[in-house]
């Protein structure tokens, strides 16, 4: 028999900010972000512009390192939607709970990512999570944590949610938001608190002693 320890959070440092009434909802998305990953970005943004035309109470926080920013700057302004987005740049260890603090929800469009600890951060954090729905994220977030947005399997090249897609998944996280944060909080202390992730390597180093 086996069995699956995933990545672990710090459930007291990575918590819900209680007591947040904010009329914007603020999606997030983190990351370093290279230029052959800027699709996680460049995705969300072109839907973003959709969201914008008919609720103008929403904003697109995007921290970390984004190494094409300029580029990514300009298509902002391409689009016509500099107010809605704030790139926040690098932060640290340190800064993050408050970073996933500011949000009320959370976006990653990886493709095949295997076992990303910023989403596990940000379930922790009360978010749910809007993402691609390949490699390990489908089974970090379950059914009522977040949605998942369906993209064909490939080894090979990189598949990408179709704006209509991001569109329609941004406005049910919304609607979703509250249920979908208590699930997101209550799955990241179940299944990645990080003291019951060391209670259990150590439990499993004595078997083999």
């Amino acid at each position: 028999e086996g069995e699956i320890l995933y990545n672990s959070v710090d459930t007291k440092m990575f918590h819900p900010k209680k007591g947040t009434n904010n009329k914007i909802f603020r999606f997030l998305i983190t990351g370093n972000i290279r230029k052959q990953n800027n699709y996680r970005i460049y995705s969300v943004l072109e839907a973003f512009q959709d969201i914008t035309i008919h609720n103008k109470y929403v904003h697109l926080y995007i921290a970390g390192i984004v190494e094409d920013i300029e580029k990514l700057k300009a298509e902002v302004n391409k689009l016509n939607i500099n107010e809605y987005i704030t790139f926040l740049g690098p932060y640290s260890l340190k800064d993050a709970p408050f970073i996933y603090q500011m949000a009320d929800a959370y976006v990653t469009m990886s493709f095949q990512d295997n076992c990303p600890t910023a989403v596990i951060e940000a379930m922790s954090s009360g978010l749910p999570i809007l993402y691609s729905s390949s490699g390990g994220i489908p089974e970090l977030v379950g059914k009522n944590s977040g949605i998942g947005l369906e993209v064909s399997e490939d080894w090979k090249k990189i598949n990408v949610p179709k704006k209509q897609q991001i569109y329609i998944g941004l406005l049910e996280i919304m609607k979703k938001r509250n249920n979908m944060s208590d699930f997101a909080r209550e799955r990241a202390v179940k299944l990645f608190d990080i003291d019951a992730w060391i209670k259990r390597h150590k439990e499993v180093f004595e078997i083999f002693k």
